[in-house]
Order: C-alpha cells, then structure tokens, then sequence
C-alpha cells in the first residue's frame, strides 16, 4: 500500500480546487491500473469530483492534460479511492497566530506540528493494521510527515514536476528521500558516488541532445550565441514553496537590486516567471522559451530556479542563492570565480542519477525498485535506457554515434530542415511527417477560407460603421459651426461686460482716492489727539504718584493702629482674666460665710453638751 499525502490546508488561497488535484486523478489512476492500493490524505478540495468543478477550471483544460499525461477519471471510479480527509480545525491555531495561508504553509514547510503529527500517528497507524505502508509519498516538504514516517519506520517520498518540460525538453521529475526543491539529498548523494562515476560522464553537448525534444534540436541550434547582456535574472513564483521556505531571505526584488548593484543594471536581463505577479523596472525578457533568454546572457543569477539546470546545460556559469539541488552547479560570479571544467560532473549526475523520467513518477514498480536502494550507476543505467528509448536509440553508443555525426549534418541541413529529428534517415518517420504536413495544410487551407468569409463579413460591417461615424462626423461639423457663432456672441457679450466692469474699477479708483485722503487727515487727528493723551498720562502720573504717597502714610498709619488695638485687645484679656479670678474667690468667700452661722451653731451645741457632761460628773461624784 502506498500513501499520498497532499497539501493538508488552503496554501495558495485557492477557491475552486485544491493545489495537486490534477496530481490525485494522475496517481489515482496510475497506481490502481497497476494494481497498488493508494490512501490519499490531505485537504478534501484536493479530491474534488470533476463535476464539482467549472468548465474552465484549469484541471479541465485539455493543454494540461496534454502537458502533464493525465486524464480526468469517471466519478465512479473515483468513489471508490480511499480518501482521508484532514480536520482543518487542527491548523486554526496557526490560522489565528499567523493570519496568512501564506505563512502558516510556510510554517508546515519547516516546522514539525504536534496536532497533525497526532492525527498521522493515528490514521496511519490504522492503515498498517491493515495492510503494510510500503512508502509515504509528498509533493512538498512537511517535517510533521517526515518525522512520524521516520517513528514508523516508513520510507518519505518527496516527488514534484521536474526542472526539465515538454516542447523544449523531455520531461523529468524529482524523487527525494529527503525533500524535495530545498532540504534535498542531492549533494549528499553526488559525494558519495562521485569516484564510482567519474568515467562515465556525457558532454553537456549530448547531454542537451538526451534530453531535447526533435524538435527543438534544430531549431535551437540555429538561434545566435550571441549574449547582449552580461547576467540574466530568472524570477520566481511569488507564492511558491521556493519562495517561502528555500530562498534564504531573498525575493524577487532583493535579488534584482543584488544583480543591478554588482553587475550594474544596464547589463541585467530580468526574465519574469511565466506564473509571476509582479512587474519590476527592468530590462525584461520577452523571448518565447527559456532556451532563447539563455542565448542572450553570459551568466545566470537565480534564488533556486530549476532554470540554474538549463543554464549549466547549456555552458552558462550560474549563480544559485537560495536552497537547491542544483546549488551542485553554482558559482561565485561576484568574485568571478567559475569551475575549469564546467561542473560536467556534478551536471551528468543531476541530469541522470537525481531527475527521474517524468514517466517514473507514477509508477509504482519504480518506487519498489527505488527503495532497494540500488547503486547510483544502477540508477544511471536504467535512467539512460529509458532516456535512449524516448529519442528512438536501441543503446547508450548507438545515441553517442549519432551524436558524434549530428553537428556537421545539421549545420549543413538546417537551412533546408527546419526541424531536423534524430532519426535522420528513418524513412517511416518522414511518410508520417509528410501525411502530418498535408493534414496541417488542408486544415489551414480550411480554416483560412473560414477566415477569409469571416473577413469580408468582419469588412462590410466595419464599412457600415465608417458610414455611421462620417454621418456623425458631419452632424459634428454642424454643431460646429453653430458652435462658432454662439462663441462670437459670447464673446460680443463678454466685451461689454469687460468694459462695465472697467467703468466700475474707474469708480472704485476714485472711492479709493477718497478713502486715502480721509485716511491722511485721520493720520494728523490720531497724531493731534495722541499728544493731547500723552499730557494727560503726564498729569494723571503725577497724581497717581501723590495718591501712592498717602496710601504709604495711611498704611503706615494702620499698621500703628494695629499695633496699638493687639496691645489694648492684651490688656483687655488680662483685665478680664483677673476679674474671672476675683469673681471665683468671691463666690468661694460667700459659699465660706454662708456656712459658718451653721459651724457656729453645731460648736456652741457641743460646748453645751460637754458642760452638761461635766456637770452630770460633778452631781455623781
């Protein structure tokens, strides 16, 4: 059992369809034809049905079936894939910290996530009670996958399109064990078989013959190295995996203003992505294809483009400044330093031991055979075999042959030819291309006589407009001419008001004299009255002054009388202070006196009593 795990959120704010849902119909129908079991697991707009979609969604375009070998698959087949859908509420915790898909995407690019680890663990861990997970496969890089895949001891694929694409190129894909566009096992890999394949090395002139298509042989070969300027810039997506996580803090822009400052902008060529957003003040490239951008350059700066891999193909010094693969084949074109033989080793390696045959990419048996882990020449071998095959070679030195003769016959024939195959003398190849070329022409002898009708009617019409705008033409020229006599009145009308208005400033004028007369006389009264107010300052100083004096003597005066009324307000205490005592000695003689008739009385009733007693004694005795 393989599973595929797509992107588990929104990355790009798409709103119909999900990132890879062109990928999920391919694998779906690639790996179930040969018999493989696939599990998808990942945003559930990744597994929309094709009736879910508009008729001009992009996965229904059939140039992009065309481009990318896939088909759209019957509803009911697609009901009975095995479909995993991921909570989308694990990830509103990134939602709410970072407010962007953008940067929560970027997050899930470089950062292992405990709430998706668990729901992993849990579902693949069902699936292996199932039946063994033979791989893991990713079209992006997500720590998260590859950590439970290294705590289940199940192999991570990381797989995408390749750096190399149709009409130009054939096409390739990426297969990584470790990730893929930055975190790559690619350097890692080169190392360590660097010896084992030193020897069997193609120029980069068959290597460019390998991989180009028929035809584009020719026809690249008749474009002019002729370079008018000395670095090329390739851009990049915006809102793409190189951009966010792999670019080492460069953009677009930055590394435009790192090119223009070092090489100077006058010598830049700036070649915008074909799916970039942004337009920047440049010399901009606006040739048909790659191989005609890289035919104007010297050398190539880029963040991680796989152009660097085209660059290098075609004997371009190329500068790579963010995390990439083909950081293999970079240089150091500030300092100008560039490797003597053209990192020809490091380029045969990326072309026939990393990139894979786009074929490959789904097909499971080549993933079986991946991870036996065969040896790196192994991997050559088969990669070479399959390579041959496409461009119609039985062997490795059949092709080397044909290449070996194929410079001198196209520099003779490309004039004649104008798109040279490499079968060159395979004769069913020509009877097929000649009943190609009567059906092209009949079609277009067709379509031009469409068009030719299509013209004339296209003429009549537009003769019937031009009549309609001479018609109007006309009723302009009327409106016209009336316009210039009501100008003419206007401006009639407008001189008369001139000169009324010219009457009333010789009126003004006049008012104006008046006013400045009667302000000079004014000036003389203000002087007259401000000298009459000057003496009278004078005198009411000098009252004021007096005033001042007395007002000091008066204050004086009171200040004395203060002084004298505290003194008075003392004695006045004191006097009523004495006469409280007085008056309390007073009451205390009075309370005195009036007890002593009482004192008196009780003493003589004593004496008497005593006498008495004394008395008694004597008549006793």
């Amino acid at each position: 059992m393989i599973v595929s795990i797509m992107l588990p959120v929104n990355a790009r704010y798409e709103k119909e369809c999900g990132t890879h849902l062109w990928f999920f119909y391919k694998q779906a129908v690639d790996f179930s034809s040969a018999g493989i079991r696939t599990v998808f697991i990942g945003w559930d707009k990744n597994f929309l049905f094709p009736d879910q979609l508009n008729e001009s969604s992009w996965v229904l375009q059939k140039d992009n079936q065309e481009k990318l070998e896939y088909s759209i698959p019957e509803k009911q087949f697609l009901e009975k894939a095995d479909i995993i859908p991921v909570d989308e509420a694990i990830f509103k915790p990134l939602e709410e910290k970072f407010r962007s898909n953008n940067l929560v995407w970027t997050f899930l690019m470089t950062q292992p996530y405990e709430p998706y680890m668990d729901f992993l663990r849990r579902e693949l861990h069902k699936l292996e009670q199932i039946e063994k997970i033979e791989a893991v496969v990713v079209c992006c890089n997500s720590p998260s996958v590859e950590e439970v895949g290294r705590e289940l001891g199940i192999p991570v694929i990381h797989t995408e399109i390749g750096p190399t694409r149709k009409k130009q190129y054939l096409q390739t894909a990426y297969w990584d064990l470790s990730g893929v566009n930055g975190k790559t096992e690619a350097a890692k890999r080169f190392r360590a078989c660097r010896s084992e394949l030193k020897e069997d090395c193609l120029s980069k002139s068959e290597l460019r013959a390998l991989f180009m298509t028929k035809d584009f042989l020719v026809s690249s070969s008749q474009l002019a190295d002729a370079p008018d300027f000395k670095t090329g810039v390739a851009g990049q997506v915006e809102d793409d995996s190189n951009m966010f996580a792999y670019s080492c803090g460069f953009n677009n822009l930055e590394l435009l203003k790192y090119v223009n400052f070092h090489f100077g902008k006058d010598n830049v060529l700036f070649r915008r992505h074909p799916l970039g957003q942004t337009l920047f003040s440049a010399n901009l490239d606006l040739s048909p294809g790659t191989v005609e951008f890289l035919k104007r350059i010297e050398q190539l700066v880029t963040i991680n483009s796989s152009m660097a891999l085209e660059a290098c193909l075609w004997d371009k010094p190329v500068m790579v400044m963010g995390d990439s693969p083909f950081s293999l084949v970079s240089d150091d074109l500030v300092n100008g330093e560039i490797a003597d033989d053209g990192h020809i080793e490091e380029l045969n390696f990326l072309c026939l031991n990393y990139i894979i045959p786009y074929k490959y990419m789904f097909d499971p048996a080549y993933y079986s055979w991946r991870l036996t882990f065969p040896s790196e020449k192994e991997i050559r071998r088969r990669h070479l075999e399959f390579y041959c095959r496409e461009q119609g070679f039985s062997s490795l030195e059949d092709f080397k042959t044909a290449c070996s003769g194929l410079p001198d016959f196209v520099a003779a024939k490309k004039e004649t030819y104008p798109v040279l195959p490499l079968q060159i003398f395979d004769i069913p190849y020509w009877k097929k291309e000649l009943v190609y070329f009567k059906q092209a022409y009949e079609f277009n002898a067709k379509a031009a006589a469409e068009l030719s009708a299509k013209l004339e009617e296209e003429v009549k019409h537009y003769q019937h407009l031009l009549e309609e705008k001479n018609h109007e033409l006309s009723d302009y020229r009327a409106a016209l001419s009336y316009n210039e006599g009501e100008v003419q009145r206007l401006s009639a009308k407008l001189e008369e008001e001139v000169k009324h208005y010219q009457h009333l400033l010789e009126e003004k004028n006049h008012e104006l004299s008046d006013y400045r007369a009667a302000l000079s006389y004014n000036e003389g009264e203000v002087q007259r009255f401000s000298a009459k107010l000057e003496e009278e300052i004078k005198y009411y100083q000098a009252g004021f002054a007096y005033h001042e004096s007395e007002i000091a003597r008066l204050n004086a005066a009171c200040s004395a009388g203060d002084k004298e009324i505290s003194r008075l307000a003392g004695v006045l205490a004191c006097c009523e202070q004495n006469l409280a005592q007085e008056k309390k000695e007073k009451e205390f003689l009075e309370e005195k006196l009036s007890h002593l008739p009482f004192r008196i009385a009780r003493k003589a009733d004593d004496c008497f009593a005593a006498v008495k007693r004394k008395i008694k004694a004597l008549f006793k005795r």
